[in-house]
């Protein structure tokens, strides 16, 4: 856990990315008898950062885009002198090191550079580059073999928590941990699937999972596998779940990040103990460096958020 400018996803991401990594270890070692204040020599950092935002029309996962994806750069505001954890999410359509799409997939959660990432449909070798991993198992009729439907991967470690939820939920789409921050806190983080086969199934019970494992500074990510915010059907369930519980999805309404794109269902939540650092980190399904970004990296976009600790 770093302090963190603004979120960025731009052409000086990669090398900003390698610098943080590489004051990582240190910096967590100092940190833990940091306040929120911090003590690190990376505090005073404060220059402007850039965001690299795509608009552009659809692309899609078998034909040509009617107008491609080109990268605009924009100046955003620093977020000043404040210690952040970055939490991530995206669903990576089951790839795997040996998927053409890997080098695209490996070059944006680079770029990302989350703490910890919630990934879904992914497979169990996507996660050796992270110190710290708890997946939510197998079964036989979802996900066998490598295949698992929601894990988190981390720089922080990891207690596991839950990895059930409730037994009427479908099953590997369920997992809970905490996370144990520099300070020598912890966050309690939920990572969800709504499984479209059994989307009904699964937010009829997931109000008790949830009751299950909710406590002060808890984070819901994952597949939420609808837009919100929402109107009615079972996204609006879904949200109403939230909400009463205090939870508020970040991630929630429409970004330019995303062009003529279907809407965000990956979604980031949290109980009101956790302040947000700044807006949210949206990346497109398209990348202009796959494919001339006429296909789709994976069929979900990408979303991050930065809280403050």
């Amino acid at each position: 856990m770093t302090p963190r400018s603004a979120a960025c996803i731009c052409p000086m991401a990669s090398s900003y990315a390698a610098f943080e990594r590489s004051n990582y270890e240190a910096q967590r070692s100092l940190s833990t008898t940091c306040s929120v204040s911090g003590t690190t020599a990376e505090q005073g950092h404060n220059a402007a950062v850039r965001r690299r935002v795509l608009h552009g029309r659809r692309c899609s996962r078998g034909r040509p885009a009617a107008t491609r994806f080109e990268p605009i750069t924009v100046c955003t505001s620093t977020l000043g002198d404040l210690n952040t954890i970055r939490i991530a999410t995206w669903n990576l359509e089951w790839a795997t090191q040996r998927t053409a799409n890997w080098p695209a997939i490996e070059r944006r959660l680079e770029e990302v550079d989350a703490d910890v990432v919630v990934l879904t449909e992914m497979t169990v070798g996507t996660a050796v580059r992270w110190p710290h991993v708890i997946d939510a198992g197998t079964h036989l009729d979802i996900c066998a073999g490598g295949k698992r439907k929601v894990a988190i991967v981390s720089k922080l470690p990891l207690t596991l928590v839950d990895p059930v939820g409730s037994p009427d939920l479908p099953p590997a789409n369920f997992l809970a941990v905490d996370v144990h921050v520099p300070n020598g806190e912890q966050i309690r983080l939920i990572a969800i699937v709504v499984r479209w086969a059994e989307r009904r199934r699964y937010i009829q019970h997931f109000p008790a999972a949830l009751d299950a494992n909710l406590a002060p500074r808890t984070i819901v990510a994952g597949d939420f596998n609808h837009q919100h915010p929402a109107t009615s059907g079972l996204a609006l369930e879904l949200e109403e779940i939230l909400r009463s519980r205090g939870l508020s999805v970040h991630t929630a309404g429409s970004h330019p990040e995303l062009g003529d794109e279907r809407g965000l269902i990956d979604h980031i939540a949290s109980t009101p103990d956790l302040p947000l650092a700044g807006p949210p980190l949206i990346w497109p399904r398209c990348d202009p460096h796959y494919r001339g970004g006429q296909k789709e990296v994976t069929d979900h976009a990408g979303s991050a958020v930065d809280f403050v600790m």
